[in-house]
């Protein structure tokens, strides 16, 4: 995927007609879903190579954890396909 331009704006249905909207990044993060809290669904994440952080929402928690974790040195790049 190449990085994005704008932030990411991630949709998932709640209950029966009802949805919830998170904004997830900022311009040149890179996006990297994946299932990062191992629930057997993907969780919406970027990673910025500016400070080499992961930012990714848990699906387990219905969306409502955020979480940010440095990984990585300057002039890394991120891989492609999701965690595991």
């Amino acid at each position: 995927m190449a990085p994005i331009d704008r932030p990411v704006y991630r949709r998932q249905p709640r209950r029966r007609g009802q949805f919830i909207f998170a904004n997830l990044g900022v311009a040149g993060d890179k996006p990297v879903p994946g299932d990062y809290d191992k629930d057997g669904k993907t969780d919406p994440a970027v990673w910025r190579a500016a400070n080499t952080g992961w930012f990714y929402l848990e699906s387990s928690n219905d969306y409502n954890t955020f979480n940010v974790i440095g990984f990585g040195s300057p002039g890394d790049i991120a891989p492609q396909g999701s965690a595991q």
